[in-house]
């Protein structure tokens, strides 16, 4: 027995990764213009080296969950379609270098509460998806002999619903 397939191949689609990452970025830049001194440099993953650059924030992995159902309930004229969900998880590292660990932590202080009001502010960054801080914590950040450096790490997660055929 022979079964054909042939395979349904999108010509357009959503770009919701790079929409995340191109938000991420946007914010960082906001802060860095609104709030002068807090962040000198900005990283796309983590640097191979903190020295010399901090204050530094960098975007840490970017993980997706995607879960589809096979229910047509959801929609208001039962049409056949399915829903799929798509669950970004991440993390924004923040690193200061300074040797006063006050001047560090008032920094580190700064950069969290401009944060948090701002993922609430933009919750809706895509029309179908919920952007939203889920945690904030220190944590430590060596590199080979040098430690002690001040380390935030916030989570946040990006869900989105959307139909699909």
């Amino acid at each position: 027995m022979t079964l054909t397939f042939t395979p349904v191949i999108p010509t357009t689609w959503d770009p919701t990764r790079q929409i995340v990452n191109d938000f991420i970025e946007a914010i960082v830049a906001g802060f860095q213009a609104a709030v002068p001194g807090v962040i000198r440099k900005q990283w796309s993953e983590i640097p191979a080296s903190y020295t010399g650059e901090g204050p530094l924030v960098y975007i840490g992995d970017i993980v997706e969950t995607i879960s589809h159902s096979g229910g047509t309930t959801w929609m208001p004229n039962n049409d056949g379609y399915g829903l799929r969900q798509t669950l970004f998880t991440g993390t924004i590292g923040y690193v200061d270098v300074a040797t006063d660990n006050q001047e560090a932590n008032t920094r580190a202080n700064s950069f969290a509460d401009y944060m948090r009001e701002v993922f609430t502010a933009n919750s809706r960054i895509y029309s179908t998806g919920i952007f939203q801080q889920t945690g904030l914590a220190e944590a430590p950040a060596d590199q080979g002999p040098l430690n002690g450096f001040q380390h935030l790490i916030l989570t946040w997660t990006f869900t989105i619903l959307e139909g699909r055929p």
